[in-house]
Protein backbone atom coordinates (compact mmCIF):
# COMPACT_ATOMS: atom_id res chain seq x y z
CA UNK A 1 0.00 0.00 0.00
CA UNK A 2 1.76 3.57 -0.97
CA UNK A 3 -1.08 5.88 -1.26
CA UNK A 4 -4.17 6.38 1.76
CA UNK A 5 -6.95 4.91 0.38
CA UNK A 6 -10.17 6.97 2.43
CA UNK A 7 -13.16 4.83 0.58
CA UNK A 8 -15.26 3.55 3.16
CA UNK A 9 -13.62 0.19 3.49
CA UNK A 10 -15.44 -0.72 7.53
CA UNK A 11 -17.77 -3.65 7.05
CA UNK A 12 -19.36 -2.41 9.95
CA UNK A 13 -19.08 1.74 10.91
CA UNK A 14 -21.23 1.56 13.69
CA UNK A 15 -19.74 -1.33 15.67
CA UNK A 16 -16.08 -0.04 14.80
CA UNK A 17 -17.32 3.57 16.63
CA UNK A 18 -18.86 1.64 19.14
CA UNK A 19 -15.82 -0.25 20.25
CA UNK A 20 -13.73 2.50 20.38
CA UNK A 21 -16.35 4.47 22.58
CA UNK A 22 -16.91 1.54 24.67
CA UNK A 23 -12.80 1.07 24.84
CA UNK A 24 -12.77 4.39 26.83
CA UNK A 25 -14.80 3.50 28.84
CA UNK A 26 -13.95 4.23 32.53
CA UNK A 27 -10.55 5.55 31.68
CA UNK A 28 -9.53 8.59 33.12
CA UNK A 29 -8.46 11.20 30.57
CA UNK A 30 -4.81 10.54 30.99
CA UNK A 31 -5.49 6.98 30.04
CA UNK A 32 -7.81 7.70 27.46
CA UNK A 33 -5.29 9.87 25.32
CA UNK A 34 -2.45 6.75 26.26
CA UNK A 35 -4.79 4.76 25.02
CA UNK A 36 -5.50 6.83 21.63
CA UNK A 37 -1.46 6.44 21.56
CA UNK A 38 -0.66 3.30 21.68
CA UNK A 39 -4.07 2.40 18.87
CA UNK A 40 -2.37 4.82 17.08
CA UNK A 41 0.58 2.99 16.98
CA UNK A 42 -0.21 -0.62 16.11
CA UNK A 43 -2.63 1.22 13.07
CA UNK A 44 0.57 2.90 11.69
CA UNK A 45 2.62 -0.56 12.53
CA UNK A 46 -0.44 -2.54 10.68
CA UNK A 47 -0.12 0.33 7.50
CA UNK A 48 3.89 -0.32 7.58
CA UNK A 49 4.06 2.69 5.42
CA UNK A 50 5.48 5.90 6.37
CA UNK A 51 4.37 7.83 3.45
CA UNK A 52 0.85 6.38 3.81
CA UNK A 53 1.45 7.28 7.88
CA UNK A 54 2.12 10.87 6.82
CA UNK A 55 -1.04 11.04 4.16
CA UNK A 56 -3.47 9.77 6.79
CA UNK A 57 -1.75 12.58 9.32
CA UNK A 58 -2.42 15.08 6.61
CA UNK A 59 -5.79 14.31 5.92
CA UNK A 60 -6.77 14.09 9.81
CA UNK A 61 -5.43 17.16 10.10
CA UNK A 62 -7.49 18.78 7.48
CA UNK A 63 -10.78 17.44 8.74
CA UNK A 64 -9.81 18.05 12.70
CA UNK A 65 -12.07 20.90 13.14
CA UNK A 66 -15.97 21.15 12.89
CA UNK A 67 -17.55 22.88 10.10
CA UNK A 68 -18.05 25.56 12.15
CA UNK A 69 -14.63 26.16 13.71
CA UNK A 70 -12.00 28.18 12.32
CA UNK A 71 -8.29 26.45 12.21
CA UNK A 72 -6.20 27.93 14.99
CA UNK A 73 -4.40 31.24 14.78
CA UNK A 74 -1.36 31.12 12.20
CA UNK A 75 -2.60 27.30 10.44
CA UNK A 76 -3.89 27.67 7.00
CA UNK A 77 -6.55 25.12 6.66
CA UNK A 78 -6.08 22.43 4.52
CA UNK A 79 -7.90 21.43 1.51
CA UNK A 80 -9.53 17.75 3.01
CA UNK A 81 -7.97 15.37 1.57
CA UNK A 82 -11.16 12.54 1.00
CA UNK A 83 -15.08 12.64 1.38
CA UNK A 84 -16.76 13.33 4.51
CA UNK A 85 -17.61 9.60 4.70
CA UNK A 86 -13.68 9.47 6.04
CA UNK A 87 -15.37 10.12 9.22
CA UNK A 88 -15.53 6.51 11.21
CA UNK A 89 -19.07 6.72 11.73
CA UNK A 90 -22.11 9.62 12.77
CA UNK A 91 -22.91 11.04 15.96
CA UNK A 92 -25.20 8.52 16.67
CA UNK A 93 -25.03 6.92 20.10
CA UNK A 94 -23.71 3.67 19.81
CA UNK A 95 -26.55 0.77 19.63
CA UNK A 96 -28.26 -1.40 22.85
Amino acid sequence: MTTLDTRPRLDDPDLAFESLVEAHRDLTAEQSRRFDARLVLLLANHIGSVTVLRAAITAARATAWEPAEAPPAGEAAASQTGPATMRLASARAPRS
